[in-house]
């Protein structure tokens, strides 16, 4: 048994490299199974059976090897190129944003079960925006270091609600009317950030999009869509 070892690792090894510990764990375990069961006459296989078994395990590692460096590099790639646009497209959002117009935003609440008491705070607050289009600004920050986005929404500029999402993953989040739900931010393009949202009763799907100065904010609830315009401060 000694001999077949030796000369399995000598096949492992023509080209001077040590064998990985997976192979030799492989290696191993072909060994065990090669051995003699008890109680039968037969002995062990002769020695090209048991070289050409280990040439076909070797192959097959080293195929799963190439397979796996080749995922290794996609991963590596789609990382790079995530990086490249993250900055970009966050950089586009970060700043103050006035909202200068809102469709559908009331038909938009009713599809997705908002709250009767938030509903009367919208409403309000429509009404003290056609007394002073300037009161309600939305703030966009991109921390970097922590891969988050956070948004600050100023009426009349006092900051009213703050939040922060890690970008590229499922955040627990509360919503304005206090349910709990799964918010996910993707980075779409330079310009473009995805929005899925899922609470208990209700799914929205939606983008914030920037052009030049002016940023669209698109929400779809339960099939209906509003929309929010703003412009840079």
């Amino acid at each position: 048994m000694k001999s077949i070892s030796k000369t399995s690792v000598a096949i492992r090894d023509k080209a001077g490299h040590r064998p990985s510990r997976a192979t030799t764990c492989h290696l191993k375990g072909c060994c065990r199974l090669l051995r003699p069961k008890t109680g039968t006459r037969s002995g062990l296989r002769n020695d090209s059976e048991v070289i050409a078994r280990y040439k076909r395990s070797v192959c097959s590692l080293q195929q799963n090897s190439v397979s796996l460096r080749r995922r290794l590099i996609v991963s590596v790639y789609r990382r790079r190129i995530l990086r490249r646009r993250l900055p970009a497209a966050m950089t586009a959002v970060t700043g103050k944003w006035k909202l200068t117009k809102s469709d559908n935003l009331e038909n938009y609440h009713n599809a997705i079960h908002t709250t009767d008491e938030y509903k009367d705070r919208l409403r309000k607050l429509a009404d003290a925006f056609k007394k002073d289009p300037n009161c309600y600004i939305e703030q966009f920050t991109y921390d970097a270091s922590e891969g988050t986005l956070r948004r600050i929404v100023f009426v009349n500029g006092e900051n009213k609600r703050e939040t922060k999402h890690k970008v590229g993953a499922a955040n627990d989040n509360t919503t304005a009317d206090g349910r709990s739900a799964k918010i996910t931010l993707k980075v779409e393009s330079d310009s473009r950030i995805s929005i899925h949202e899922k609470g208990a009763d209700y799914e929205v799907n939606g983008f914030v999009e920037v052009k030049g100065d002016g940023l669209t904010l698109s929400l779809t609830g339960n099939g209906v869509t509003s929309v929010q315009t703003y412009t840079r401060v």
